[in-house]
């Protein structure tokens, strides 16, 4: 309609301006404002969608998540996604982009996996068979705003590296059952989840041994404080606060 609007404008201007001009003078071109107007953020985004797992993740992920029930993903894991996979022309198993991303979009839209997945997908360097201390802190630490959130990133986490994907799930007919999964073995969830967690992460190697944790910012920053947990260099270290934005805005209304 915009675009009707601007194209029947143009065309009165420029019928406007032969009338005025002698009747040797050339016809004048037809207006530039009949441009077709720039595509919105929106349109853009829904252009640059991709819908098939394995454009943007490695075949073992992809594969996975198929299996689990995620046919496709939202809009907002392709994103994220399509930013962080790769440079062209990098050797198909390289590490992913380096790059900070903040995630904004509604409850529901698929944000948890979104920055997830880039993630584990660092979990294909880890060598397999082996159970060793990693010095240099974990390979991804998940800040979120409570323990609940906690347990159910770590059990998503679980089931997209082979585990069960609910229970009564087990059986061998299942699509997503553990003969099925080709990812990364022997990787080690941990929750600081509690005050017991943290004194435990003081006094044994509870972290030490972990490649994934997950915890509320007060009992990670307890274990930074009272131990020598090696936090800060995880590789990955995203941050869940959709709750406390949803706080703020409930409070500004």
């Amino acid at each position: 309609a915009l675009r009707d609007e601007l194209q029947a404008r143009a065309a009165a201007a420029a019928a406007a301006a032969s009338s005025t001009a002698s009747p040797s003078a050339s016809p004048s071109p037809p207006a530039a404002s009949a441009a077709t107007p720039a595509p919105s953020a929106a349109a853009e985004a829904s252009a640059a969608y991709v819908s098939d797992w394995m454009q943007l993740v490695d075949e073992w992920l992809g594969d996975r998540l198929i299996r689990l029930g995620y046919n496709f993903p939202t809009e907002i894991q392709s994103a994220v996604l399509a930013k962080l996979r790769p440079a062209d022309g990098a050797a198909p198993r390289a590490p992913a982009a380096e790059h900070d991303v903040v995630i904004s979009s509604q409850t529901g839209s698929g944000k948890t996996l979104a920055y997830l997945l880039p993630v584990l997908q660092r979990l294909q360097f880890l060598p397999r068979g082996t159970r060793r201390v990693l010095q240099d802190g974990p390979v991804a630490l998940l800040v979120v705003p409570n323990q609940e959130l906690a347990v159910q990133v770590l059990l998503l986490c679980n089931r997209i590296l082979g585990g069960p994907p609910s229970t009564g799930t087990r059986s061998p007919g299942d699509p997503a059952n553990i003969f099925t999964y080709t990812g990364p073995r022997e990787v080690v969830l941990r929750g600081v989840l509690e005050e017991g967690d943290v004194e435990r992460a003081e006094e044994s190697l509870y972290l030490q041994r972990a490649h994934i944790i997950a915890g509320t910012p007060e009992l990670l920053a307890a274990v930074l404080q009272r131990s020598e947990q090696r936090l800060q260099q995880a590789a990955a270290r995203p941050k869940d606060d959709e709750q406390q934005q949803q706080q703020q805005q409930q409070q500004q209304q």
